[in-house]
């Protein structure tokens, strides 16, 4: 082009020409620089089309299913992920048979993909429902917890918890006088989810709420008990009772109020119940002194017998697995009102304390329970008189206390010399009011009615020995 516009030049050499050969040149070159520009644009526009379609390719237009960090597949919309996850729990309570709790770990992620790898959720809905069953730590299911005391058992629910523990009941409630049966520890039912390794069957639990351990009860001895008789109340051997009481032997003689110690079979949860029972008691009569200021103080006389009364008596017996706890009174009704009895008592100063020469009975009242002579093979040395517990016995007469303590199997005894070759026994008694030496007059009061010793109930064992054998004492006591 310069070469061209140069040979121009030369052919024409007009300055006027020449300026606009050069304007010329100047715009034949930005035309060109144009062109340039153009090109490069119109580059630039369809390399940005290309890359728009592509991307348009691939945009995210599906949800990914997730379970932890595996994906499980591919669906149209976020919420059929959710629906996989309930249509998997049915199922899963479908085979369970039961309803289940369980951990939602389905995730979904945003991403692109082919519309021919999109699933619906029944197709996912299995594979869900295979990944929560193939660990059984996985899910829960429903179940009841029995709570007896600190102890938890878990059951299949709440139906089977109640039938057990109506088992349980039904062994100490099959009297028909039961009128309120329930446990000693606080019992509960509640439902609850819980893993399936759990649950334990009706069977287990019974076998476990009534397996026996050994609890150790007291046992106050009564009037009339032995160790046979105190073990065969209690289901117990002679062998068992000794060995959880060290200080007896077979030959011990119990003392009434002393206490022993029995072994009771208790199980994991006690039943208590409560029976009623109706039964006739006598009412004591009451006793109504009169005064004779002519007789000693010693004196006593019963001009009116009395009656007893009768009353009916409603109570209930607390029972625990079948042992009898306490008794508690509910009502008391008076069918026959007691009569008094009249007794006349002297009133006159006793002589010194000597022996007058004559004897009275130990006691007032009572009755002649075994005579003086032959019994059980053995020769009996005296009488008994049985009383009421505790009831006063009195010095026959006049003397001196030679012996007040234990006596072999006599038990508790008071002998009183009366310096004329009589000496008088008091044997059995459950209190002994004086001691060795001391003076006592006829009358005075020496000890209590017991069964101490040797004994099978409340009563007093009364010697007279003259001269050192024994006498008949009713001889002397008539």
């Amino acid at each position: 082009m310069d070469r061209i516009l140069s040979k121009v030049s030369a052919i024409f050499h007009s300055k006027k020409i020449l300026d606009k050969i050069k304007q010329i040149k100047a715009h034949t070159k930005t035309i060109f620089s144009l062109k340039k520009t153009i090109i490069a644009v119109m580059a630039l526009f369809s390399m940005s089309l290309v890359l728009a379609g592509m991307q348009m390719n691939y945009r995210p237009n599906a949800y990914a299913v997730m379970w932890g960090e595996q994906q499980l597949g591919v669906v149209a919309e976020e919420e059929m992920a959710q629906e996989v996850f309930k249509m998997a729990l049915a199922h899963v309570q479908e085979q369970v048979g039961k309803i289940v709790e369980t951990d939602n770990k389905i995730a979904t992620n945003f991403i692109h993909a082919p519309k021919k790898q999109w699933v619906e959720a029944k197709d996912l809905a299995p594979e869900v429902s295979t990944r929560i069953l193939e660990d059984v730590h996985n899910y829960k299911v429903e179940a009841a917890i029995l709570m007896a005391g600190d102890q938890k058992i878990i059951l299949p629910d709440e139906k089977t918890a109640e039938a057990v523990l109506e088992k349980i009941k039904k062994q100490y409630a099959s009297e028909e006088n039961i009128v309120e049966t329930g446990f000693v520890e606080a019992v509960s039912v509640k439902p609850a989810f819980v893993y399936a390794t759990d649950i334990v069957s009706f069977d287990d639990a019974w076998k476990k709420l009534t397996a026996m351990k050994e609890s150790q009860k007291t046992y106050t001895v009564e009037a009339g008990d032995s160790l046979w008789l105190i073990a065969k109340k209690n289901d117990m051997s002679i062998e068992e009772l000794l060995k959880v009481n060290p200080t007896l032997t077979e030959d011990s003689l119990l003392q009434i109020g002393e206490e022993l110690t029995l072994l009771v079979p208790k199980p994991m949860i006690s039943v208590q119940t409560k029976e009623q029972i109706i039964y006739k008691e006598a009412i004591s009569k009451p006793i109504e002194y009169r005064k004779d200021n002519d007789q000693f103080k010693d004196y006593r006389k019963v001009i009116e017998e009395g009656k007893d009364g009768v009353k009916e008596v409603t109570a209930h017996i607390i029972k625990i697995n079948g042992y009898e706890e306490k008794r508690e009174v509910v009502e008391e009704k008076v069918l026959e009102e007691p009569k008094p009895s009249i007794v006349v008592v002297g009133t006159k100063e006793l002589p010194p304390k000597r022996a007058t020469g004559s004897f009275r009975r130990p006691i007032s009242g009572g009755r002649l329970t075994s005579g003086f002579g032959p019994r059980w093979g053995s020769f009996h040395a005296g009488v008994d008189l049985a009383a009421s517990y505790g009831t006063s016995i009195y010095a026959s007469d006049g003397g001196t206390v030679i012996f007040s303590g234990w006596n072999s199997s006599y038990g508790k005894t008071v002998k009183i010399d009366h310096g004329n070759g009589f000496v008088t026994w008091y044997a059995h008694c459950s209190s002994l009011y004086v001691s060795k030496g001391q003076k006592v007059a006829k009358g005075d009061k020496i000890a209590a009615i017991g069964s101490t010793g040797y004994s099978t109930g409340p009563h007093v064992h009364f010697e007279v020995r003259k001269n050192g054998r024994a006498q008949n004492p009713m001889n002397y006591i008539r």
